[in-house]
């Protein structure tokens, strides 16, 4: 079974104009049944990507490529929830500042240290990947190379035992090691790495299709090619030349070729030995089912006193009408009572009290500090709770603001909230 297992997303900046629902359009369009996401140093795609596959009906294979300082790039693929745990940690050294150079990258010593390479799939081989560029030392040979014969004059003697050193060191890390070939791209770059790759696997036990995407269809290569001017800031005219400058067949590949979309069964099937298709089979098999959705989790608020997080936020809300609404008129008050216990059963419900004892922290420790804090935004100005503790300055009641513009009982659950378990004597205690 040959599915697609390295899509990439617009979530892989300037790099990709894929998008979630075109991906899985397309790989329902095909029949695939699994389809895999594995953006540049991210998975901010990810739950995006599972909500489209859920409604093709395809399951999900989650992953990211990842740019190995001393190497170049390897592909790994979650095969549970831990190597997902361990995956985000991954993202998250790949994103700061000092690993950050042009794109998000991460040192093997790093990357040994966060995962356990048992739990990941490790795709390898494609241009730019970390065994391309052990077989290919000299870039700037491969992009003057102008034909076959040329391309071969770039690598040497040593080519096989250097690949095969490098292909040893990171099989330490990840025992389930896959390389992929590329039968469909005919850049003279690609029909040597098949030639090195067949001496290293001459049985294909661990070969598998070439399954890079970066554009839905071939048609859609040429606004990648604009998306990449983009990138570098210059034009489709001297696009292939700035490329040249930097020295990146990983970029050029982009340019000399438009084979980077989600090939179809038929392409495949024709391209491709039955056992290297049936590799992708064996991953697949290695994949468990696990889901990473769930309701946002708040971190803790260390209410004062051991209270409740809904009863200190209530106890807030009482302070904030005794500063602001102690001169409120008597005929207001049923008003203004009525809506604060409206919006409180709401967000008990809800379980919600936490988010707003973060955001009440927070702002008002910096207006205290002397910053200059906005009055509100957006929906917020329509919750009175926001008013009474100070998130926001807008009373909402005289400007007719709603607070389901902010929150409803809808967004939460379909049942009907009953706020019996609010009174007024409840709320209005404590002199207030």
């Amino acid at each position: 079974m040959y599915v697609p297992l390295r899509n990439h997303s617009h979530y892989s900046l300037t790099l990709s104009t894929s998008r979630c629902k075109q991906i899985t359009t397309k790989c329902e369009e095909y029949g695939y049944l699994y389809a895999g996401l594995t953006d540049i140093g991210s998975v901010s795609g990810c739950v995006k990507f599972i909500q489209e596959c859920k409604k093709k009906e395809i399951k999900p294979i989650l992953g990211a490529e990842l740019i190995i300082k001393e190497f170049g790039r390897i592909t790994v693929l979650c095969k549970n929830k831990t190597a997902w745990t361990q995956l985000l940690s991954v993202i998250s050294v790949c994103n700061n500042p000092e690993n950050y150079i042009d794109e998000p990258s991460i040192s093997m010593n790093e990357l040994v240290d966060l995962i356990d390479g048992s739990n990941f799939v490790c795709i390898d081989g494609y241009i730019g990947s970390g065994l391309f560029n052990s077989v290919f030392t000299d870039h700037e040979c491969i992009i003057q190379a102008a034909d076959l014969e040329e391309c071969m004059s770039c690598i040497d003697e040593e080519t096989v035992e250097r690949s095969l050193s490098y292909i040893g060191k990171i099989k330490q890390v990840f025992s389930d090691y896959f390389l992929e070939i590329d039968n469909i791209d005919k850049l003279p770059v690609t029909s040597v790495m098949s030639e090195i790759i067949y001496r290293i696997d001459p049985d294909f036990e661990f070969t598998i299709p070439e399954s890079s995407s970066f554009y839905p269809d071939r048609k859609d290569s040429l606004d990648h090619r604009l998306l990449l001017c983009v990138k570098l800031k210059t034009t489709m005219k001297k696009l292939e030349s700035k490329i040249n400058d930097l020295n990146d067949f990983n970029m050029l590949k982009f340019i000399r070729s438009s084979s980077y979309y989600i090939k179809s069964p038929v392409e495949i099937e024709t391209s491709y030995r039955s056992h290297v298709i049936r590799n992708v089979g064996v991953i697949l098999d290695m994949i468990e089912d696990f889901n990473i959705l769930s309701n946002p989790k708040l971190p803790d608020f260390q209410c004062p006193d051991g209270m409740e997080q809904n009863d200190y936020l209530k106890h807030l809300c009482r302070q904030g009408w005794k500063k602001l609404l102690k001169d409120l008129p008597p005929e207001k008050i049923n008003t203004y009572k009525d809506r604060v216990l409206k919006e409180l059963g709401v967000i008990e419900k809800a379980n919600l009290a936490g988010y707003f004892l973060i955001v009440q922290d927070y702002v008002n420790h910096f207006r205290d500090l002397g910053y200059l804090i906005g009055p509100a935004r957006g929906s917020g100005g329509g919750s009175l709770v926001c008013y009474l503790i100070g998130i926001t300055l807008i009373d909402p009641i005289p400007h007719d603001l709603i607070f389901e513009r902010f929150f409803n009982v809808g967004r939460y659950s379909s049942d009907n909230i009953s706020f019996s378990e609010f009174s007024y004597k409840d709320f209005i205690s404590n002199g207030v």
